[in-house]
């Protein structure tokens, strides 16, 4: 007769499962050496709910010091399963899991100092004191305290680099046509080769390509310059700036720490001789340059620029002089505009913004005037120059867009006292957004795709950015937004249009694109502010694939400028979350942060400080203590 009696559990509770433990854990790790991050994630959360479920098992039948040990040893193997696949979420760029992670691993085993590594390498910041503290043995310590030092040092030599005087690289290879000079090389001249490069680094190919050409020309140029500034800008050199603006407006870019100051310096010396120099041509009054001043002349009276049909006019007069011969005067001409995109380019970098917009107008004017006006003569337009050609004028556009938006954020004015209003910019982009729609297939992006990326998708993106930038900013101006208390919420349609805007620009975009983790990042942070319904799992999955855009363009164009303003808005948002679900988590060390991730994002507000009144002023909290009070904390606590 078989025995009714329950044989006890405590002997060795969860022994079968403790197998299948460790085989997930190893599975796990194999897929980790593989680079198969997910797939070690997958193997380690299912080992983790196993582990979970003994250690309940274990604590509901502990009644020997047996089981208590037992207990103590699944806590440890916890901790390595949490730290596990806390390294394998870093590799996937998903920080704040990975923050979370080694948090629990931490929890679960407060005196091991792997824990604490794999957050240290999520921040890279700091925390290395604490695991050097908690390190177990020697050489542990050892590897911590040198990885300590590692960052110090880091940030000394990046002191020491921001104030290095040089604007150009010392090595040629460490700069971003040298690092794409590598791939290319690597080709071995195959034509197919390259043209899969191309495909996969249109980006790249092009701000190679336009570095180079800004590289010639600023090495000719400090060569001969000298303490009284530049003796002459030779056109060569004026060709070759342009050119790199045209195909990409990176081109120009500094290596790592180069001064500020010397930076502005140099162009400001340049931008004064790059406009005595259009007198060699005699078109300085087409600029409304003066005559030449010296110690013996006085100062004349300003005058202005000559208007776009003045210019034509003169032109043609020139090709009266010349019998009808178009070639000279379309060289001066040629040689005009691209002095003067040099000169407001120059003008651009050193903020001087609204001399550079009026720049940029009369060049596009007069290449919309010379199509119209010169339609029936061939000879009038076409040459080698590219200058009269839709691509030249799209960037010109392009880049007349960004000064305008950079002035509209600095709140300058036209020079009639007239704000640069969301008309203007709206108009200019949906004239970029009409002309690559009218040329759409006259690029093939198999063919040549450095040309499509420079001359379609990267100006259609910028323009639908900049629809979006004017959605965003109507959205959170005072007749538009709601007010709850020391909070605002923004308009939420104007919201959610701008999201689109931004994460249509970012889809048009290659992977190596330097715009992208920028646009992705404003698309998450306006669906934020809209209330989308996004639970907390799909906002560190969005989060972590616009960290991970960075990743694809600085492997060409070095460091980014990652302090932009919607990444610090949605990192904020981020940790706030993050701290909310570990603080609920770490009540039971055997509870998962899983089930928290289906949690939803109510609307994220903004606050507004200097709206407040005294009343409200007593009892306001920064939104750094408040912003997750959108969330159903009663269902997280729950």
């Amino acid at each position: 007769m078989r025995s009714t009696t329950t044989t006890p559990q405590t002997s060795d509770p969860g022994g079968s499962a403790n197998t299948t433990i460790e085989m997930h854990k190893e599975q796990g790790n194999v897929a980790f050496r593989r680079g198969e991050w997910d797939l070690a994630v997958s193997h380690y959360t299912i080992a983790l709910q196993l582990n979970a479920s003994t250690v309940l098992e274990v604590q509901a039948h502990a009644h020997k010091r047996a089981d208590l040990e037992r207990g103590v040893a699944l806590f440890k193997q916890r901790s390595m399963l949490w730290s596990n696949r806390a390294a394998s979420d870093l590799h996937s760029f998903r920080h704040d899991l990975a923050l979370l992670c080694a948090g629990m691993a931490a929890t679960c085993d407060p005196d091991w100092a792997r824990p604490w590594a794999r957050r240290a390498e999520a921040l890279a910041q700091f925390v290395h004191d604490e695991a050097i503290k908690r390190a177990p043995d020697e050489p542990t310590k050892t590897r911590l305290t040198q990885a300590r030092s590692a960052v110090k040092e880091h940030a000394r030599a990046s002191l020491l680099l921001s104030q290095r005087p040089e604007i150009l690289y010392d090595n040629a290879e460490d700069s971003p046509h040298g690092r794409y000079d590598r791939l290319h090389t690597e080709c071995g001249g195959d034509p197919d080769a390259v043209l899969r490069l191309e495909t996969q680094l249109p980006a790249a190919a092009s701000m190679a390509d336009a570095f180079d050409w800004c590289e010639i020309a600023l090495l000719g140029l400090m060569q001969q310059k000298s303490e009284e500034g530049f003796l002459v800008i030779p056109h060569q050199a004026i060709s070759r700036l342009t050119q790199s603006l045209i195909l990409n407006t990176r081109g120009f870019h500094p290596p790592l720490g180069a001064s500020v100051s010397g930076v502005h310096e140099f162009f400001e010396t340049l931008s004064l001789q790059v406009r005595m120099d259009l007198m060699g041509d005699g078109t300085s009054d087409w600029a409304g340059i003066g005559p030449f001043v010296t110690e013996d002349k006085p100062q004349p009276p300003p005058q202005a620029p000559y208007t776009v049909n003045a210019i034509l006019d003169d032109v043609e007069a020139r090709v009266n002089k010349a019998n009808g011969d178009w070639t000279n005067p379309r060289a001066v001409l040629e040689a005009y505009l691209r002095t003067q995109l040099v000169h407001a380019w120059l003008k651009d970098i050193n903020n001087n913004l609204v001399d550079a917009i009026y720049v940029y107008e009369q060049i596009l004017n007069i290449l919309m005037s010379a199509s119209t006006r010169w339609a029936a003569i061939p000879e009038a337009t076409k040459s080698v120059s590219d200058v009269f050609t839709f691509t030249w004028g799209r960037k010109v556009r392009c880049i007349y867009m960004q000064a305008l938006q950079k002035a509209h954020r600095q709140s300058r004015k036209w020079r009639d006292g007239s704000p640069i209003s969301f008309q203007d910019l709206t108009v200019v982009a949906e004239a970029i957004i009409d002309e690559c729609a009218s040329t759409s297939g006259l690029i093939n992006p198999q063919q040549d795709p450095r040309e499509f990326y420079a001359f379609q998708s990267m100006p259609i993106a910028s323009a639908g950015a900049m629809v979006g930038y004017v959605l965003a900013e109507k959205a959170r101006m005072i007749e538009n937004r709601k007010h709850v208390g020391p909070y605002w919420f923004y308009h939420k349609e104007m919201s959610l249009a701008a999201a689109k805007m931004y994460a249509q620009a970012a889809k048009t975009l290659p992977l190596d694109c330097p715009e992208r983790p920028g646009f992705l990042y404003c698309a998450l942070i306006y669906d934020l502010r809209a209330g989308v319904s996004m639970t907390l799992s799909e906002l560190f999955d969005r989060t972590s694939k616009a960290e991970k855009a960075f990743s694809y363009t600085e492997q060409i164009f070095g460091p980014g400028e990652r302090n932009i303003e919607p990444r610090w808005a949605v990192r904020l948002i981020c940790q706030h979350v993050r701290n909310r679900i570990f603080a609920m988590c770490k009540r039971d060390s055997a509870v998962d942060f899983q089930p928290f991730l289906s949690m939803k994002l109510d609307a994220v507000p903004d606050s507004v400080e200097n709206e407040m009144n005294e009343t409200s002023k007593r009892a306001y909290t920064s939104p750094r203590d408040q912003i997750f009070c959108y969330i159903a904390l009663a269902k997280l606590d729950a």
